[in-house]
């Protein structure tokens, strides 16, 4: 049976940590992804236009995101753009200011659900550190009351 594209990937990716000591280093991948024949080199985008381009656009977002301002209702520096989920289905993207986002029930109802799946993601990745078991264990309470307000909604909209 052939191995999967992705699990070749892991093993090259593997076998480049071990030959590092034990560290994945991005200039050793990318250096071995050069070769045409590896699974890694179809992650990669070698058309230097295309990427170049595609490197200014990931700084723009970068950009973006770390504009910040002070908020002095609650004292602490919030983000001014995001981007939500349904604008990133739209060709280019796009970031809304923070400000415009909260004031609309839809748009904030997106922010909330992308946030509550970024937590989902965060956990997955940290759920195994227990000094962060409280943080999970509000991040769940959040959710499991987003649940019975859709389930309430859903019910009474039956009636």
């Amino acid at each position: 049976m052939e191995k999967s594209r992705k699990e070749l990937v892991r093993q090259e990716l593997a076998a480049l940590a071990k030959s590092g000591g034990g560290i994945l280093r991005p200039e050793s991948v990318v250096d071995y992804a050069k070769d045409p024949t590896t699974a890694l080199h179809a992650q990669f985008e070698w058309d230097n236009s295309k990427a170049s381009h595609e490197y200014r656009l990931w700084q723009a977002r970068q950009l973006i995101t770390v504009v910040v301002r002070h908020e002095p209702r609650v004292d602490q520096k919030v983000q001014v753009y995001v981007s939500l989920p349904s604008d990133r289905k739209n060709e280019g993207g796009g970031y809304r200011r923070m400000v415009d986002v909260l004031s609309d029930a839809d748009h904030r109802k997106q922010l909330l659900d992308s946030a509550l799946a970024e937590l989902a993601v965060f956990e997955r990745k940290y759920g195994i550190i227990k000094e962060l078991a409280g943080v999970f264990f509000a991040a769940r309470k959040v959710r499991e009351q987003k649940r019975q307000k859709v389930r309430k909604r859903a019910l009474a909209m039956a009636k």
